[in-house]
């Protein structure tokens, strides 16, 4: 399923921008009659919608709104990677939603 969304967000990203630029993602996702993952783009917005910034700053140590600057600016960002990720997802449905892996 990552790999399907990796390929899937470089393609949209892409798409909406030939320049490196800070961004949320939706997606719905389901399977295809062949059981591989299926993806329809929802929307895409500049860095996250309601406390997103805040909750990477917070839980990753990564500070969206500085990175999204510096961006604008062309500028690198001042980015260290995590010494461990922590991983949550999303899901609404009228049907019961699977635990997120991890």
């Amino acid at each position: 399923m990552l790999d399907a969304l990796g390929e899937f967000t470089a393609s949209i990203a892409g798409a909406l921008s030939a320049e490196p630029w800070v961004f949320h993602l939706e997606v719905f996702v389901g399977a295809g009659p062949d059981g591989r993952p299926s993806l329809h783009f929802l929307e895409a917005g500049y860095l996250g919608g309601a406390e997103i910034p805040f909750v990477w700053r917070e839980v990753h140590g990564i500070d969206l709104m500085a990175a999204a600057v510096d961006v604008q600016l062309g500028r690198r960002p001042a980015l260290t990677e995590p010494k461990t990720w922590h991983t949550g997802a999303g899901c609404s449905s009228r049907r019961r939603c699977p635990r997120p892996a991890g």
